[in-house]
């Protein structure tokens, strides 16, 4: 269930609550339909946008997040795995934003606090703690050729320190302030991250977008985690950095509702990401993509 309310022209506030999955008795999967409920999960959450001016956009958020259920392979599971299994999380962030005369940027500020069980309930669980942050500038220079626009971008999300008495690895429930990136590497979660990009308009219904993107983990011990929100490797490094992404995008938009875009990325893998995939033969590792899209608003 979702609602927006607006209160004039410059505050909105919306609402969201979901059961993702109904709490169920434990005895379900035997045949009882009595006892104590033991699995389910639930998101709620709450906006508030305020307009001051088109260069000052703020965004308020709460997410909160219960979870009751078992990994579905405990034996291999992450440890954000078992967050996810079972524990009571709740997110809150502040966002500023906005775009004047060709500028645009975005700022982001995240914390989340709660309780897990990461390995059963008898363990007591424990407190969790992790935060974030991103940030992103660019600026469409009409008045040069090719109407370049040059984008800045940095992000951080905490990653666990194995061992520590505190949860502090970032769970990815907000939608990421800065792309993935074409090859999903990683989500806003264990990680550091910086791109540059530029998107160079060779036609006014052309244009094409490259971007240079450095990849680390916030903490050495802590989950990998990809763009799609699955793990990558639950293994330890002894080297922060991931790796080095280049993208190159081509867009064409022949009509306001349909364009078409093909792509290519290629991630050299560094000695972090390496040490982190201790199978993988290959440091480079290559995409390409072509896709066409409709819009039917």
């Amino acid at each position: 269930m979702r609602g927006r309310l607006w209160l004039g022209e410059r505050l909105r506030i919306e609402a969201l609550g979901a059961f993702l999955a109904a709490r169920t008795p434990a005895g379900v999967p035997l045949g009882q339909s009595f006892g104590e409920p033991s699995t389910g999960r639930g998101l709620f959450g709450a906006l508030a946008g305020l307009d001051l001016h088109p260069l000052v956009r703020l965004e308020l958020l709460g997410l909160g997040r219960f979870t009751d259920s078992t990994p579905t392979n405990p034996a291999r599971s992450t440890s954000l795995d078992r967050v996810h299994a079972r524990s009571r999380v709740v997110t809150t962030s502040l966002r500023v934003y906005g775009a004047v005369r060709g500028w645009s940027y975005s700022a982001e500020a995240a914390l989340q606090a709660g309780r897990a069980e990461l390995v059963s309930p008898a363990a007591g669980g424990v407190p969790i703690l992790a935060y974030a942050g991103a940030a992103r500038v660019a600026r469409r220079l009409d008045e040069l050729f090719l109407s370049p626009e040059p984008e800045l971008g940095v992000s951080y999300a905490s990653g666990d320190a194995r061992g520590s008495r505190r949860y502090t690895q970032f769970d990815p429930l907000l939608p990421n302030p800065i792309a993935y990136g074409l090859l999903d590497a990683a989500a806003w979660s264990n990680s550091i991250a910086a791109h540059a990009s530029i998107t160079v308009h060779v036609h006014e219904r052309v244009a094409i977008v490259p971007t240079y993107r450095y990849l680390a983990f916030a903490s050495t011990s802590g989950d990998w985690i990809g763009g799609s929100l699955q793990p990558i490797s639950n293994v330890s490094s002894t080297a922060r950095s991931l790796g080095h992404e280049l993208d190159l995008v081509a867009r064409w938009t022949p009509h306001r509702v349909f364009e078409a875009r093909a792509g290519g990325a290629f991630l050299l893998l560094a000695q972090g990401g390496k040490e982190r995939l201790p199978g993988a033969s290959e440091t480079v590792r290559p995409y390409a993509f072509v896709q066409l899209q409709l819009r039917l608003d």
